[in-house]
């Protein structure tokens, strides 16, 4: 319509690939007078997610070519690795301006969120894969035989093993001893004073998860990407508005947007994601406008590789805060 002058883009952080899609957006953001972008996580991996999203709304700050912003950004350690430079989270700043930033906490009063990690102990089974699996990984880097594609892979199965389910080369899943991480998600949600959100990073331990919970007789759903959108939104809706259901168990990724569950206090990882955007999003599902409890954030760690990907989560999540520490000065300054 030539009467329609001004784009806004919800969830602005989506477009930080040069997708299809984020192609798409710059042809249509092109011909607007204005367009506003809307992102409470706008560096959820590195510096560099900012090009995608400033070239549809700041074109002007950011260089043509994806690769030219990274140089200024980045500095390549390997083949495939690059690490942040010491100004990158300024220059990235720079790229998303001009720009306003208001918390939540500054839009509506939330009672407090406790965060803690529980270290749970591996049984004798997964103990024994485990330590065979990461002297295969070890071996492999020393005769320089991993590379990114087997990397992810390799990464992928310790991450397993540590949950206690894993595939094997035909499909199926094999259920190693996690007596101990079961036994603590118990504990959990017996001593949790409200509902409890169960986030499974792999469909084979949310299933795992799932007997679980029925063998214990506890009430609960399970929500997994193979869950229609319809039966979805009602397993929402009776989870949040009635008594049904002590537990929701699903894949984070089904929850990282839109979705309000404050009719949960807890919410317990199984183990760690990759991806410091549905981490945030799927822990925000239950700090949202509505919720008159106390909540707390638990993660179980058991193995070294666990530990490690937490880490880097958290450091993924120090560097956006310095971000939107940056934005949310610059508003204060704006504003006076």
């Amino acid at each position: 319509p030539k009467d329609v002058d001004t784009l806004v883009l919800d969830e602005l952080a989506v477009y930080r690939n040069n997708s299809q899609r984020s192609k798409v957006c710059k042809v249509v953001a092109a011909d607007m007078r204005w367009v506003w972008g809307m992102t409470g996580s706008p560096m959820p991996t590195s510096p560099t997610d900012v090009w995608g999203q400033a070239s549809i709304v700041t074109p002007s700050t950011v260089p043509k070519y994806f690769s030219h912003f990274r140089d200024r950004l980045m500095l390549r350690v390997t083949q495939f690795k690059w690490v942040p430079k010491t100004d990158a989270v300024e220059t990235a700043f720079r790229a998303l301006t001009p720009a306003v930033r208001f918390t939540l906490d500054e839009v509506v009063e939330l009672p407090p969120v406790v965060r803690r990690t529980i270290k749970v102990p591996m049984g004798p089974k997964q103990e024994k894969a485990y330590t065979k699996l990461r002297t295969v990984c070890h071996a492999m880097i020393e005769n320089h035989e991993i590379t990114a594609a087997n990397a992810g892979a390799a990464l992928s199965k310790l991450l397993q093993v540590s949950l206690g389910w894993v595939y094997n080369s035909e499909g199926k899943t094999l259920a190693l001893d996690n007596t101990a991480r079961i036994e603590a998600m118990l504990e959990v949600i017996m001593d949790a004073e409200r509902k409890v959100l169960v986030f499974a990073p792999y469909h084979h331990a949310l299933n795992g998860v799932a007997k679980v919970l029925e063998r214990e007789n506890i009430s609960f759903a399970k929500v997994s990407g193979n869950t229609h959108r319809k039966e979805r939104n009602e397993i929402f809706s009776v989870f949040q508005n009635t008594e049904k259901y002590r537990v929701l168990a699903a894949h984070p990724q089904c929850l990282a947007h839109g979705v309000t569950l404050t009719a949960a206090d807890t919410i317990l990882w199984l183990g760690p994601i990759t991806s410091l955007e549905i981490y945030d999003q799927a822990n925000h599902r239950i700090t949202r406008v509505g919720q008159k409890h106390k909540q707390q954030v638990i993660r179980f760690s058991g193995t070294q590789v666990e530990a490690g990907m937490y880490s880097l989560l958290d450091a993924k999540q120090t560097r956006q805060d310095a971000l939107l520490s940056m934005f949310a000065d610059a508003t204060e300054d704006r504003h006076g």
